[in-house]
Formats: C-alpha cells, structure tokens, sequence
C-alpha cells in the first residue's frame, strides 16, 4: 500500500464536495475549490478598493446567558477616498492585494500558497476558508485525529455546526490541538475560549474565588491573549478533578468545521488500512476517552476506552486486531428506557475493554498512554503490580519508568492515592442501602439493585476493601456488615 506522507488539501477537499451525506448534514451547497481566487461580497461597481487594511473592533456575544465582548478583525477598503467594509469577520492572516469583479462579486486573489473553498448561503453571503496547499502526515498528526476523534464536539445540530470545538483539561492535550490548528494556517488567538470548572462539590464562594486562578491559568496555558476568553462557567453536574477544570476552545467557521469533520472521519478509515498510523490514532483516542482499571491488589485489571456508538466500537476494535490486540470486549450503550428500569444514568454503557498480560506487554510497547502523563502513571503502576511482570523481563524497567514519572507527577500521584480509598457515587449509593451496624449478602444487593450477582459482590468486596465495611461468614455464606 502506498503510504501517504503529504496531505494535498486541494484533493481532500474536492473529496469532501463528492460527499453528499456531510454536505447535506452541514447544508452546505455546490462547494467550490480554487487556488487563486475568492469571492469577498456581492458588488454592483466596476470601481475596485485602490488600497486596504484590517481594523481590529469588540464584538458583542452571548455565552451562557451572558454578554461579552471579544475582540474581531474587518478587513476594509477604500473606494474613492471612501472607506467600506469588505469583510466583517476576517480570519485569514493574509492581507489582498488584487481584485477583480466577477458576477456581480467582489474577488480577491488569495496566498500562492493556498487553496480556497466556499460556498453561497443565505442572502448570497459567501462562506470560506483558505487552507495550505500541502500538510505533512507526521506521528503527531495522526495523534491529534485521535485527539479529536475522542473530543471534539461532533453534533451538527443546530448552531453546532458552525464551529470547530474541543474540550480538555491537560494542558499539553490542549497545545497538541492547538498546533495541529496551526498547520491550517489557524493561530490560538482566532479561537474563542471558555474555562469550565466543575463545582458540583464546591461552595459558592469556593467555586468564585477559583475563577479568577482558573482564568489565569489557561491564558497562561495557552498563549492567548485575555480578550480571547469569553468567561468562566461553573458547571454544577459534575464534581471537581481538576484544579483549573478545563478549557473548551472554539473556531467559527463553517467550512473549516465541515472540513475537520471530514478529514477525521478520513483519518478513521485511514487508520484502520495503516498499520504504521494506527499506534498514533489509538494513542489520541486513549488520551481522550481511555482509562485504567485496577484490581484490588492494584494489579492492572483492564483499560477501557469510553465510546457510545456501535459503529466506533467496531472501528476500534479493527484498529487494535491490526495490531494483533485481541480479543477486544465490547458493551453496549443501555437504553433510557433500561436506564430508568434499573435507576442507572442515562446513557450507561458503551465502553471496549481489553484484559491479558500479552495484551498489556504490547499496548506498553507501542506507547498507548504516552500522551496523558497521569494516565500513564496509573498503567505502569498496574503493570508494575501485575503477577506475569515477573518472568517478562520488564520488572526493573517498568519499575524505573514508574518511580520517575511518579516523582515529575507527585502531587498528582497523592491525589490518586487518595481517591483511591474514596468511595465512588454508585458506591456510596450501596453503602445507603446497608442499615448501620447491619449486613447485606451479594445475592441480596443484586436484586435490590437489578445487576448480576458477581458484580454486586465486587462493588462489596471494594467498598470493604477501602474501609467501609467488614466480612462476616455464616452459613458458608459471605455477608458485608456496616461499621
């Protein structure tokens, strides 16, 4: 198979224009490509602007319920001694220097190193985009179409569609998407930020005097200047994780937000054929939505990959038997209804999970969890922990590379520890149904709470295991009593 190391824009996009099902999500129509020429505004005059400029304004927005100000770019020309708006939002980091009139259209010639696409909307109001020519298909692009595989907001309901957006809260996850915006010619400071604390466990007042730190920590984090960012929200769903939540950056543009959905779905497929991609794809995706399950002797249990869709399940699945990781469990999202029948949180489920030592041994090789330090601490603890680590020469290795990380992520190792022996929410529901100084058997807890009798008794082996509870036998039975 012939290996792809250069990205020729103009292709993809033309590829894109082929594809009617995307087109017709983004209600987009007859989307042209060309690398000469753009049309700008709709125009009635032969005369042409003898000279322009760009001039940098506040706009005003509504986000969250709130008004703020943030600051827009209009690229303006002169007709006659007279000055005019020939774009409101100018997003391009080039200046036009030629231009013509063209059916009743204003043109302007773009960068000899780009490609332009657009297409007419409402009001004939023209949509467009101009991108590189070429992009290099490099470890760390395919890392990146991971990335945002996992978290970039792929809805195209409604206002979704105009915009490009990803949510995270590591600040290397962050710059990696970042940079891979800046290959298209799309610095930080065009996107729109907006820092997320979730405070469903802090006060009010907790909650407030985070804000302002939270603030500074990502115009730090991200290199942008303050005006870029749109305010704080306090999202009350969820509890806290984070010190600085997390950041979600957005790019108003329906063209490059129809473009980015296409080229991810293409990177998908393409990860799938390439075995030489498929390591750098897995590992964004791990970043994004993977995680790291102990047992209770903190051996390495499982690694999970959270994904809701049947279709991507059986994607990821391809992807790791390509690398001869298998097999690869799968459990499906439940219903809203089932999620109501057993009083479950909507949308339960939907999750791969991966167990086995020769699994582990050659997700460890191929670098799985490298993207997300904290993630990759919690693996190389599990792995360290494990009974097959012993006879397979990478005991002292694994433990070496454990003990360094764990010292460069110290304060993040004491909180893990910590949470560790905290109870979980579902947890902490069983716990509730136990009366004080009273006993439940595993039999008894599954059928108060509609599971199966093995997982009834592994939720009561753990909360006995962090402290909670204690074991008692009778009747040859085992049965969990309350403090």
């Amino acid at each position: 198979m012939n290996k792809i190391k250069i990205l020729e824009i103009k292709d993809m996009l033309k590829l894109l224009a082929k594809n009617d099902t995307l087109m017709k999500a983004f209600g987009i129509r007859n989307l042209t490509v060309d690398d000469s020429w753009i049309p700008l505004i709709k125009w009635d005059s032969k005369m042409l602007p003898a000279a322009t400029s760009l001039v940098k304004y506040l706009k005003k927005i509504r986000t969250w319920g709130e008004e703020k100000l943030v600051q827009n770019v209009r690229l303006m020309g002169k007709i006659d001694g007279k000055t005019v708006v020939l774009r409101s939002n100018w997003n391009e980091d080039f200046l036009p220097t030629k231009f013509k009139v063209k059916k009743n259209f204003l043109w302007a010639m773009i960068s000899s190193d780009r490609v332009a696409s657009w297409y007419l909307g409402e009001n004939e109001h023209t949509y467009f985009l101009t991108l590189p020519k070429k992009v290099t298909l490099d470890e760390t692009f395919w890392e990146a179409i991971g990335l945002l595989q996992g978290e970039m907001i792929k809805s195209i309901k409604g206002k979704s569609r105009h915009y490009a957006s990803f949510t995270n809260s590591q600040p290397d996850l962050v710059r990696l998407v970042l940079n891979f915006f800046e290959r298209f010619h799309i610095s930080p400071d065009k996107l729109s930020y907006q820092v997320i604390l979730n405070s469903r466990d802090l006060t009010e007042e907790h909650a407030s005097s985070l804000k302002k730190d939270a603030l500074n920590y990502w115009i730090q984090k991200t290199g942008t200047p303050a005006n870029r960012f749109v305010g704080v929200y306090c999202d009350k769903r969820y509890a806290s994780m984070e010190p600085y939540g997390s950041v979600s950056a957005k790019y108003y543009n329906t063209v490059f937000r129809f473009f980015l959905q296409g080229l991810v779905e293409w990177g998908m497929k393409i990860s799938e054929e390439r075995k030489d991609v498929t390591p750098a794809y897995l590992r964004g995706i791990f970043a994004a939505e993977g995680n790291i399950n102990l047992a209770s002797n903190n051996s390495l249990n499982f690694i999970s990959i959270g994904v809701k869709k049947k279709r991507e399940r059986q994607h990821y699945q391809r992807c790791f038997k390509n690398l001869g990781i298998g097999p690869v469990g799968s459990i499906p999202t439940i219903s809203d209804q089932e999620a109501k029948t057993k009083g479950w949180k909507k949308g339960t489920g939907g999750y791969l999970f991966i167990q086995g030592w020769k699994n582990f041994e050659k997700l460890y090789h191929l670098g799985l969890t490298k993207l997300y330090p904290k993630k990759e601490l919690k693996f190389l603890f599990g792995l360290s922990n494990h009974r097959a680590v012993k006879n397979s020469g990478l005991a002292n290795i694994i433990s070496e590379k454990h003990k360094k990380l764990q010292e460069m992520l110290k304060k993040d190792w004491q909180d893990f520890l910590k949470r560790k022996n905290e109870l979980t929410k579902r947890e902490q529901q069983v716990l509730g149904i136990i009366p004080r100084k009273g006993s439940i058997h595993a039999s008894e807890l599954s059928l108060k709470l509609g599971i199966g009798k093995p997982s009834a008794s592994r939720i009561l082996s753990t909360i006995e295991r962090k402290g909670f509870l204690r074991k008692e036998y009778h009747g040859g039975k085992t049965f969990y009593r309350r403090f």
